[in-house]
């Protein structure tokens, strides 16, 4: 019997299967989260009761989210209102590429647009960036002040480009329905989901070539002052990988749904081409 297929491209269409995937169950969802490279613990995880996943939503000038998961709690003051919540980043290699290095990723972030004042297009097409503007968004969440329809300063486009930026939340109904449900979360977990690394078609050396899940964002450099604005030190970022993902569901047969996504990307969202 015939059947009809439903296949996304390149990253956002896996996140999509990938949501529609780990969705079903609250078990599903915490076996998602523990592929991560770095143990990823979420607080409290027996008590989890529900979570809720936004993709590709929308937070203003904060950019957009691959994928959002807030989590609610069975104990938490309010089961009506999400305690946790979890960032998503997904990143490719495009097809005709060999080489595919998170480091790399990483330099073009901290080196050579912070440092070097190069490769910042004021988007947020780094996913060092990325993750930078949602932590920079969760931290003025809340709305006491007005921080987010007013603006929040934004201390690293001012040290890459010398200019002064606010970044705002702006007065979609259905981003600030969303920016609402933030206010009660006590705590952000940040995951980026990207290719395994490689350089030459093989994998690299992990002791040399990977970057920490505690990504600094102040740089060692002779003037350090400029640096003291920032509104904080580091992001704690939890890496999954597409081979991870693919081993654990695809290759053990586990979420068969998941298959048709994977093959009809392969070479793009892997670090090498799986056979």
């Amino acid at each position: 019997m015939n059947e009809n297929n439903i296949i996304g491209y390149s990253e956002r269409g896996i996140m999509n299967a990938i949501a529609y995937t780990i969705g079903k169950n609250v078990e599903d969802f915490k076996e998602f989260i523990k592929l991560a490279k770095t143990p990823l613990e979420l607080e409290d995880e027996n008590n989890i009761s529900r979570f809720d996943l936004y993709i590709e939503h929308s937070l203003s000038d904060f950019g957009d989210a691959d994928m959002i998961a807030l989590v609610y709690y069975k104990n938490y003051e309010n089961e009506e209102k999400p305690k946790t919540a979890i960032f998503f980043e997904a990143k490719v290699k495009t097809y005709k590429p060999k080489t595919w290095l998170l480091k790399e990723v990483y330099n073009d972030f901290k080196v050579n647009s912070m440092v070097k004042n190069e490769n910042y297009d004021g988007y947020f097409s780094n996913l060092y960036y990325q993750l930078y503007a949602k932590k920079l968004f969760f931290e003025n969440r809340k709305n006491e002040d007005k921080k987010l329809t007013d603006g929040v300063d934004d201390p690293l486009c001012e040290l890459i480009d010398n200019k002064t930026k606010k970044r705002k939340i702006g007065d979609n109904g259905v981003v600030l329905n969303l920016k609402d449900k933030f206010n009660k979360c006590t705590q952000a977990y940040y995951i980026a989901i990207v290719p395994e690394d490689v350089k030459k078609g093989k994998y690299v050396d992990e002791n040399n070539d990977k970057v920490r899940n505690l990504t600094h964002i102040e740089i060692e450099d002779k003037n350090q002052s400029k640096y003291d604005n920032l509104p904080f030190s580091y992001i704690d970022i939890h890496y999954i990988t597409w081979e991870a993902i693919y081993d654990e569901y695809v290759k053990k047969g586990k979420k068969d749904e998941l298959e048709l996504v994977f093959k009809h990307n392969e070479g793009q969202i892997y670090g090498e081409t799986k056979k």
